[in-house]
């Protein structure tokens, strides 16, 4: 994987998170908690898994013990999308084979490949966004296609 390309797939990530954002909107009521907070985890995951790759306190602690507001996720999605473009800007080419040493949220400590970390980011956004379009259709507001296929068709100014 080279680094446009991981440009491109975070571009793809960010897009995504907006669009599930607006598409958790059209719901007649707020979502229920397990939806906005599934939104919330996959923010933090991603700011977690960003800041033990460039050495940075993630904005959030991983956990599923508070309930969010649309608001509160809109607002943290501001500050976790441009934390995503400035460490793939940031990170040089050669480090992206490299290997580093983490704890994760409970913590285990872990080995990774910089590249394989940075792909689980977009793959476990891709998961539970899915998940939230379902339950978002089966809720009678308006679910998104989100393939990224799509975003490629049609990508955003910031792509």
């Amino acid at each position: 994987m080279d680094h446009r390309e991981l440009e491109q797939l975070f571009a793809f990530d960010r897009w995504a998170n907006r669009q599930t954002l607006a598409a958790l909107r059209t719901l007649e009521a707020a979502p229920p908690a397990a939806l906005s907070d599934l939104l919330w985890h996959t923010l933090a995951a991603a700011d977690n898994r960003l800041s033990r790759i460039d050495g940075t306190t993630p904005f959030e602690a991983l956990g599923w013990t508070d309930t969010h507001t649309l608001e509160t996720i809109a607002a943290y999605n501001a500050r976790v999308e441009p934390k995503s473009v400035a460490v793939i800007a940031a990170l040089p080419a050669a480090r992206l084979g490299e290997t580093f040493e983490y704890r994760n949220s409970s913590g285990a400590p872990f080995t990774n490949v910089v590249a394989d970390v940075l792909q689980h980011v977009i793959l476990h956004g891709v998961e539970h966004r899915a998940q939230i379009m379902y339950e978002v259709g089966k809720l009678g507001g308006q679910p998104v296609e989100l393939e990224y296929a799509w975003f490629l068709r049609e990508p955003p100014p910031d792509a």
